[in-house]
């Protein structure tokens, strides 16, 4: 657990028991990515929700940046639904070297599926922690997370 320690310790994670913890931190992976590269692009099937520990990253739609992400930011989707799969709603590119950690949402699934006392409390809060919404069809609640975010909102003045 120790070496997900980053992404266990986000809000959304402070009300999961121990046990819980542990085996969330079983589906957490290590990725890396480098200037230019294309962490996800728009309407590709979300596998995971991404926690940035160091770097920035941008969310493009049509070409237009939506957002700009640095270190503690989540994005990803929420789980509200059950559909299979989740369409991404905009493109996610690196700006610098970025280390990113992140959890396989098949894996969230199971984990919160073991743990229903917290999943209930994980899927009231996850609209809170994300720092933008990658789901298709949520385009507005990504930006107004976005648009919320103090570090976030100095940067465009």
């Amino acid at each position: 657990m120790h070496l997900n320690k980053d992404i266990l310790q986000l809000p959304i994670f402070e009300t999961a028991s121990r046990g819980c913890l542990r085996s969330l931190s079983l589906h957490i992976k290590t990725s890396f990515c480098t200037p230019g590269e294309y962490l996800l692009r728009q309407g590709d099937a979300l596998q995971a929700n991404y926690f940035v520990c160091s770097g920035s990253l941008e969310v493009l739609r049509d070409s237009v940046v939506l957002a700009i992400l640095g270190k503690g930011d989540l994005i990803g989707a929420d789980l509200a639904s059950r559909d299979p799969v989740i369409k991404t709603n905009a493109d996610v590119k690196a700006l610098t070297y970025c280390d990113l950690q992140y959890i396989g949402l098949r894996g969230l699934r199971e984990v919160l599926q073991l743990y229903p006392e917290y999943a209930s409390k994980f899927a009231a809060d996850i609209h809170q922690d994300l720092t933008f919404n990658l789901r298709e069809g949520s385009e507005m609640e990504g930006l107004g997370r976005f648009a919320r975010s103090p570090r976030l909102s100095q940067a465009s003045q």
